[in-house]
């Protein structure tokens, strides 16, 4: 009985979960559809980061004008294949022909990171370049459920993609295919700059997708002195990486600021975009090379052998809650919070930046957030300091608001607060949290830690 409702159970979420699938596709096949009442001269733009992907929705704009933004490395064979002594009579020069008129329509190009790096993204782009330009094209681009990019524009929550007239698209990231950087390609798992979107780990319903060190992004209809949002967590796997040294490089390379260990939302310094052959592009270098995951879920008969290897095959810096690009007007509406009163709750509230703590509050060194102040004249925070480890009894806990000293004392182990007079102002404030001591958070768990937050707020 026990094993027949066991069963019954899982056959009924695999049939929920099936059905959910399905409308899920349908919603999808719905929407591209709409690419047929297009009128025929109706360029289509593809944003699809996914090889596999990029055929499916290619059937659905077929008599259109269609460009692929993410570029088209794999076809590529180099040109001594095609010599006419491989091939009976003129089917050697035709095959010469085609491959040089497919070499002149996707032009190689490049994206060096000099002078802090010296590595450069090489990558193709479809020679259509007024199709881009075109005013009356139509984007075909990811929806929430697919990508975690752009997230800050507001994207449908379902359906996989969905149609938008360029006239309405600004600051839109479309990542590309590069050597150091690849798109979705089925049996590639090296230099992979964004996987699948996956469940989110913390916040139920949301999605996150394991990132490589390095990305390109080509922005279309890019806005003056734009900036860059990165919502990033490295999880349990970058457990003693301090200060993530992540910068968005266009013109320039502009810095994001993280500080400490753990997870982070953070916006650059304003940038412009690089232009290349009259089309606009972005990189982002994470500053740290990509770890594989040695941790194993194996049960059973599996879980008694090789738990050292991992059964995730990729090499990752951390996860991507969202990458999007950010008018300045946009970025000063980003109105945050005047307290973080629970976690992991609290961190994920609109308009919130902080770095250097992870979801359920623990931090190491160092840690910061930006918080409304609103003329607040006082500051509050209260935490744990674990006990067990006596090195934090002689530790010392230093807060810093806009970069000043305001309170320094001794932890002692158990609930803390600390507290403290600032000076008014109306804009917000940065607050810094400084540990004199961080270690080893058990034995189960690698991660540095020190104090365990439960609240920050400014009154």
């Amino acid at each position: 009985m026990a094993l027949a409702a066991a069963n019954g159970r899982v056959q009924f979420q695999y049939l929920k979960e099936t059905k959910h699938a399905n409308r899920q596709t349908a919603l999808m096949v719905e929407r591209l559809s709409a690419a047929s009442q297009l009128a025929p001269e109706t360029a289509v733009i593809l944003d699809v980061a996914d090889r596999g992907m990029t055929r499916l929705v290619a059937n659905f704009t077929r008599g259109h004008p269609t460009v692929t933004l993410a570029g088209e490395r794999g076809w590529h064979w180099p040109l001594e294949m095609f010599q006419p002594a491989l091939f009976v009579g003129d089917a050697g020069e035709k095959s010469v022909r085609l491959t040089q008129a497919l070499e002149k329509a996707h032009n190689p190009l490049q994206f060096d990171l000099a002078p802090e790096s010296r590595a450069t993204h090489h990558f193709f782009r479809d020679a259509s370049d007024e199709l881009v330009k075109f005013g009356h094209a139509v984007l075909v681009a990811p929806a929430a459920d697919r990508t975690v990019v752009n997230s800050s524009a507001g994207l449908p929550q379902y359906g996989s993609y969905h149609l938008r007239p360029m006239e309405g698209v600004s600051n839109h990231l479309s990542l590309v295919d590069t050597d150091l950087g690849h798109i979705t390609i089925p049996g590639l798992i090296e230099n992979v700059a964004l996987w699948q979107r996956e469940g989110d780990f913390v916040v139920g319903g949301a999605g996150v997708q394991a990132m490589g060190r390095h990305l390109l992004f080509e922005v279309l209809n890019p806005t003056p002195q734009s900036r860059m949002v990165l919502d990033y967590t490295p999880g349990l796997l970058l457990a003693r990486q301090a200060d993530l040294h992540a910068s968005v490089i266009g013109e320039r390379r502009a810095g994001f600021d993280f500080v400490g260990r753990g997870a982070g939302r953070m916006v650059s310094d304003p940038l412009t975009p690089r232009e290349i052959n009259g089309r606009y592009y972005v990189a982002i270098d994470m500053g740290i090379e990509p770890e594989r995951m040695v941790t194993t879920t194996a049960a059973g008969i599996a879980g008694l052998y090789n738990q050292q290897l991992g059964l995730d095959p990729r090499r990752i810096v951390g996860w991507a809650r969202n990458i999007s690009l950010v008018s300045e007007e946009k970025f000063q509406a980003m109105i945050p919070p005047a307290a973080v009163s629970s976690f992991p709750a609290g961190l994920f509230q609109p308009g919130l930046l902080f770095s250097g703590v992870y979801e359920e509050g623990w931090m190491a060194e160092r840690a910061r957030f930006r918080l409304k102040s609103q003329n607040a004249q006082g500051l509050s925070i209260v935490a744990n300091v674990p006990g067990g480890k006596p090195e934090l009894a002689d530790a010392t806990i230093e807060v810093a608001v806009d970069g000043d000293v305001v309170a320094h004392r001794q932890a002692s182990t158990g609930d803390i607060e600390v507290v403290a007079r600032i000076s008014p102002s109306a804009a917000p404030r940065w607050i810094e949290i400084r540990v004199s001591f961080a270690n080893r958070l058990s034995e189960a768990d690698p991660r540095i830690s020190s104090i365990l937050l439960k609240s920050i707020s400014l009154h």
